[in-house]
């Protein structure tokens, strides 16, 4: 829980201060092929291998939920998506950023950010047959271009 309300707070003032390229560059690093050993290790029991230790994907959604909560103006849809992006990345997880768009009765511009790991949204599970998932490309080095 610690971990995550970190997680969501650094990617909260990321956005403010280093934008949306920046935080995703962090972000989106590959899954790690071993998991992260240092806090594993001081959070077993003695005697206990540190890969037991090793959260499941949805309870590391559910922790960066929850920590979205208590963190102030950090309750929104991709702040959690990154978030959960990161910390599934620091576990080993695969995970695949989506953002979509769409246009509601009145023809107001609305979007909405998701993320996908094994097969599942994780984060974001809301209307999401409303939203056109954008389509990324990597062209860029200094970031993601939406188009």
């Amino acid at each position: 829980m610690i971990r995550a309300a970190l997680a969501v707070a650094a990617v909260k003032c990321g956005l403010k201060t280093i934008g949306f390229a920046g935080v995703r560059r962090i972000t989106a690093r590959p899954p790690q092929s071993k998991l992260d050993h240092h806090w594993c290790a001081t959070m077993a029991p003695r005697g206990m291998p540190a890969s037991i230790m090793k959260p499941r994907s949805d309870r590391i959604a559910w922790a960066v939920q929850a920590a979205s909560l208590r963190v102030p103006g950090a309750a929104n849809c991709l702040v959690r998506a990154l978030a959960c992006e990161y910390l599934l990345g620091r576990y080993g997880y695969a995970s695949e950023l989506k953002i979509g768009a769409s246009r509601n009765e009145a023809g107001e511009f609305a979007a909405h950010a998701w993320l996908e790991s094994q097969g599942r949204v994780l984060v974001g599970n809301f209307e999401l047959e409303r939203y056109v998932p954008l389509e990324a490309t990597s062209t860029r080095t200094d970031g993601i271009e939406l188009r």
